[in-house]
C-alpha cells in the first residue's frame, strides 16, 4: 500500500468536487424525495441529490453511510454482492478506509462491477463531510469479479438545521468502464443519489424534499 500516492489521488479527488458548483447543475427530477440534478463532464455525468432529514444528526447519519455491515450496504444499495473493509490507517489527517464493493449488473447484458476505494471523513466548517475515491494502483488487492469501474468521486455533505433536521447532499462521478448501453448507464447514474433517502429509512426517519 502506497499511503501517499493514496492521500494525492483523494486530495486530488476533492479538489476536483470543489469544481462542480451549484451553477454548473440541471434539474433532473425528484425520486423519493430527493431532489436530483446532474452536470456534465467528459469523464461522465456528475449526479448530486439533495435531501432534508427530519430530526436526525449528522453522525448518526454518518454511521449508517460508512457502515462496513453487510445487512445495512444491502439496505443502501440492494445491488450489492460483496463488501468488505480490506485496511484501514491513521494519520494527522484522520482515519483512512480501503473498501472493496462489488455490484450487480442492473441487465443480464451487461458484466457486475467493482471498485477497490478510499473514503475519509473530515469537517469542514459547519459540515461533517465523505468523500471516496478509487486507489486501483495505488493498493494490491487479491479481490476482483467482473469488470474493475472507476469511482472519480462520491461525495456526501451533511449540514444540521437550527430546526433540528440534517440537510444532506451527494454528489458522484464515476466510470463503469467496459460496455455497458447508454440506457443502463442513464439508469444507473440517476439511482445513485437514492442512497440518502435508504440512509434515513435505516434510522427510521422521516424525510423532505429541499426546498
Amino acid at each position: 500500500m502506497n499511503k501517499q500516492e493514496i492521500k494525492q489521488k483523494w486530495e486530488k479527488a476533492l479538489a476536483l468536487t470543489k469544481t462542480y458548483t451549484t451553477d454548473k447543475f440541471k434539474f433532473y427530477g425528484n425520486n423519493e424525495k430527493v431532489t436530483i440534478s446532474s452536470a456534465e463532464a467528459s469523464e461522465g455525468t456528475v449526479v448530486k441529490g439533495e435531501i432534508i432529514v427530519e430530526n436526525c444528526k449528522a453522525r448518526e447519519y454518518m454511521n449508517v453511510v460508512c457502515s462496513t455491515d453487510m445487512p445495512t450496504r444491502l439496505k443502501l444499495d440492494p445491488k450489492t454482492k460483496a463488501f468488505s473493509e480490506l485496511e484501514t490507517f491513521e494519520d494527522e489527517d484522520g482515519r483512512w478506509s480501503i473498501r472493496y464493493y462489488l455490484v450487480a449488473s442492473p441487465s443480464m447484458m451487461v458484466s457486475d462491477r467493482d471498485f477497490l476505494y478510499c473514503e475519509r471523513e473530515f469537517q469542514e466548517g459547519n459540515k461533517l463531510v465523505l468523500l471516496t475515491t478509487s486507489v486501483d494502483g495505488s493498493y494490491t488487492c487479491d479481490k476482483a469479479s467482473g469488470v474493475r469501474g472507476t469511482n472519480i468521486f462520491t461525495l456526501y455533505e451533511l449540514v444540521e438545521l437550527e430546526n433540528g433536521d440534517l440537510k444532506v447532499t451527494f454528489m458522484g462521478q464515476a466510470n463503469p468502464n467496459g460496455w455497458i448501453p447508454t440506457a443502463v448507464s442513464n439508469q444507473v447514474v440517476y439511482e445513485r443519489p437514492l442512497v440518502i433517502s435508504a440512509a434515513a429509512k435505516i434510522l427510521n426517519k422521516n424525510t423532505k424534499s429541499v426546498q
